[in-house]
Order: structure tokens, then sequence, then C-alpha cells
């Protein structure tokens, strides 16, 4: 994605609020757009970087939309072919993984607890 197409997608959306980012805290000094909760930017010369919580019902969406993932898209900062579902987590997970390392559980234990919170998730 270019940025006259990056600009388009946003027009079509009615995505127009931003802030200028000078600070660097979203990685990069562009226009940073907000969408629910949403983070939203131009990467630099061929990319988007969306940070926030994208609903896992619309990160599978567009994974079945875009077989091989031809526009590599990344999750949560991943490789290209990390599939939406794999790598899913929500704030309960999130909280009982800080927990487990809370408790400087051995390591397999440690894992056993991920792998627990990770079928619960």
């Amino acid at each position: 994605m270019n940025r006259l197409e990056f600009n388009e997608v946003l027009k079509t959306l009615g995505i127009n609020n931003h802030l200028i980012n000078t600070t660097g805290i979203y990685g990069s000094s562009e226009a940073v757009h907000f969408w629910n909760n949403i983070a939203i930017y131009f990467g630099g010369s061929y990319y988007t970087v969306i940070r926030g919580k994208v609903p896992l019902e619309v990160a599978n969406i567009i994974y079945e939309k875009y077989p091989n993932n031809p526009h590599e898209i990344r999750i949560d900062g991943g490789c290209s072919d990390y599939i939406p579902i794999e790598h899913a987590t929500d704030d309960q997970y999130k909280k009982e993984i800080q927990e487990h390392i809370d408790q400087h559980l051995g390591a397999d234990e440690y894992l056993a607890r991920c792998k627990k919170s990770r079928r619960i998730c």
C-alpha cells in the first residue's frame, strides 16, 4: 500500500482525526489516525501500522479473504505467515501470563501453566 492508497482508505472509512506524532511514541513521525482506540499510521514506504486491539473476528476475515497473505499483514509485529487464531490473546490471558512470570516458576511448570491459559483463551 502506498501513501495515496493509505489516504484513500482512511477517506473511504471516514477516519479524519489525527495527531502529528513528533515524540516517536508510535515509532513514526507521521500523522497518527485513531479509530475505536486503534492507532493507524503509514509506516514509511509501503506499509501501514495498526496498533491496538483488533477483534479476532476481523483478523480471521482478513486472513480468509487474503490467503497466503499477499499484503504481508503481521499480527502483533510477528511474522507475515502467522495465523490470527494461533496468536490471539485477550486481557485475561495477558494477566495470567504475568502472574505466572511473577511466581518465578520452574520452566516446566511455567510452560504447563501457559499452555493451560492458552487453551482457556
